[in-house]
């Protein structure tokens, strides 16, 4: 390598030049054609090219010759070695160069925007390597996220294999059990996801923590027609309003509804529509009505044919909450009807009319008011009693008012016979006197539709004073023949040829009923309540006509001592006949 001031030549371009002392470690071959160019302009003459070829002692004299001349060239520039006095009189060079005061590049010859470019690149590498290990994710962290994104693309054996791993990692974190459990699912292997829930609520979270597992699981089982696991695995969640699982429960619910309702299972069914009724969300919430009606009247119906008329009310009402129907109206009728509820029979019946007004459901109320009516004069409510009856006919012209009305009726047993009797007043609501009345009454078994025992009595005839209005005359019947107080035998009683009504002999309660069958003792004394004979009225033995002896039951009074005997007289030792099947049929 040439050096530029001396022109000597040098092994390596690295070293300083043993001549002028310029540095050759930023010497390019561009700078020395540049050099060479600007001595050939100066006139360098041969000698100097020839100095160059014996670089040991020419190159020496030549830089002498130029210290002494105090100006060469170095690097490319004009070189002024500055003479100072000393008083010595020596002459020290001090080598200032004229391109000192050039900023833009640096003593080796590289310009200083490019170092700073070449740091700063350093810096920035060294900065970028060191945020980089400072922020590296944990393994057991990437490990996990690994696995998550693998569940997203539903990738459910790679997500196995995955979070397995990460459960190695990271024993003591429920999220990865969570999340293995759904990967679990995602392969149908269902045994271990339940391990992997147990595991991660053991550690402090349940299926709640991670919705997308429970969605899973109902799914799973939704479709293996499991709807009540899916149903469990959801409302928790919808009942914290996580997402939309509210709506997820309610399409789910109106699924199994459907099903349970194919099946007849109501119970479940109602369950099931009640709960889409009360989330108020999901895809069929404009069904439930619908379908929670038709249950409705579904468990209604069973229940009236079960005889549960309390739980098939119930029904009934919610049924006429959500809509008003005659016929909802009229099945709570017949139940309020056979329960001897006729006040409340005959409000759903009004309800039921003013809906439709049809003919038949105005015969029936008219039928209801007109059986009320006599419940009522049965119980000595006359007056209202009697305004029932007119109600009745003003609604049905064929339901005329009886000129003749029963009143204050007791059915029961006599206390003495222990057989089937009934007793009570004919009353006359009207003014016009009634100058013929004959009275029937008729032991009828409902079970088998037989007539046990039936008589006729003349209240009055030609031979007997007419009665009044609002005269009353009392009766007295009791049937000769043993009967069951069970409700299947009635009772039936007929005004002039014509059924008044119907009388069921039932049991008393207890300690009202001295006289049921259950002991052989006669009642005592105080207990006996029998109603009085009207003086003025003719007693139905007088009337009767005459009966074989030795009938008990044809006497309306018993003969004086056996009424001593029963007030508490010595007690027979001997059982009758009647008494003995009385016992036997537990009467």
């Amino acid at each position: 390598m040439r050096c530029p001031g001396c022109g000597l030549y040098h092994p390596s371009q690295y070293e300083d030049c043993v001549s002028c002392g310029m540095s050759m470690k930023t010497t390019s071959p561009s700078d020395v054609g540049f050099e060479e160019a600007d001595m050939s302009e100066r006139g360098q003459s041969a000698s100097s090219r020839a100095r160059a070829a014996s670089p040991s002692k020419a190159g020496v004299a030549a830089g002498d010759r130029r210290r002494q001349s105090g100006e060469h060239m170095r690097n490319g520039h004009d070189y002024i070695d500055d003479q100072d006095d000393s008083p010595a009189g020596e002459k020290v060079s001090k080598g200032k160069r004229r391109s000192s005061h050039l900023k833009h590049q640096s003593k080796a010859g590289i310009p200083t925007s490019t170092g700073l470019m070449t740091g700063l690149v350093i810096l920035l590498v060294t900065a970028g390597a060191t945020f980089f290990f400072l922020t590296r994710t944990p393994d057991d962290e990437r490990v996990l996220q690994k696995g998550r994104e693998e569940l997203s693309r539903n990738q459910y054996a790679f997500a196995v294999e995955t979070l397995e791993r990460a459960a190695k990692l990271k024993p003591k974190d429920p999220r990865v059990f969570l999340l293995l459990a759904r990967a679990y699912v995602g392969i149908s292997d269902v045994d271990k996801a339940w391990q992997a829930i147990s595991h991660a609520q053991q550690l402090g979270q349940g299926v709640v923590a991670e919705p997308d597992l429970a969605s899973d699981l109902a799914n799973y089982y939704m479709k293996r027609q499991q709807y009540a696991k899916a149903i469990e695995l959801l409302r928790p969640l919808a009942q914290q309003n996580i997402g939309d699982k509210k709506a997820e429960l309610a399409d789910l619910d109106a699924a199994y509804g459907d099903t349970l309702l194919g099946k007849e299972d109501l119970e479940g069914a109602l369950k099931c529509w009640e709960e889409v009724r009360d989330l108020k969300a999901g895809s069929r919430l404009d069904e439930a009505e619908a379908r929670l009606a038709t249950i409705y009247e579904k468990m209604a119906n069973k229940f009236a044919a079960e005889h549960k008329d309390t739980e098939a009310i119930a029904y009934l009402s919610k049924l006429t909450s959500m809509a008003h129907n005659p016929k909802h109206y009229l099945a709570m009728a017949d139940i309020y009807e056979r329960g001897d509820k006729l006040d409340l029979a005959i409000e759903q019946l009004r309800k039921a009319n003013e809906l439709s007004k049809s003919a038949e459901l105005q015969k029936r109320l008219s039928t209801l008011l007109a059986k009320r009516g006599k419940e009522l004069l049965d119980s000595g409510q006359d007056d209202v009693g009697y305004a029932y009856l007119q109600q009745a006919r003003s609604m049905d012209a064929s339901n005329a008012v009886p000129d003749l009305a029963l009143r204050k009726i007791d059915v029961g047993l006599d206390p003495f016979t222990h057989m089937p009797r009934i007793q009570g007043e004919v009353w006359n609501p009207g003014d016009t006197d009634v100058g013929k009345l004959s009275l029937r009454a008729e032991l009828f078994d409902n079970k088998t539709q037989h007539s046990l025992w039936s008589k006729d009595t003349r209240v009055v005839d030609e031979f007997v004073k007419p009665l009044g209005g609002h005269d009353s005359k009392a009766f007295n019947f009791t049937a000769n023949v043993p009967s069951r107080m069970d409700g299947t035998v009635e009772f039936r009683m007929y005004l002039n040829n014509s059924l008044y009504k119907a009388y069921t002999l039932e049991k008393r309660t207890k300690g009202s009923d001295t006289a049921s069958g259950a002991s052989d003792e006669p009642p005592l004394a105080p207990a006996i309540k029998r109603a009085p004979e009207p003086v003025s009225a003719p007693s139905d033995a007088a009337t009767a006509p005459p009966v074989a002896p030795g009938v008990p039951g044809s006497r309306v009074n018993p003969p004086p001592a056996t009424a001593g005997s029963a007030q508490g007289g010595a007690q027979p030792n001997t059982t009758s006949p009647e008494e003995k099947t009385l016992k036997d049929l537990d009467f």
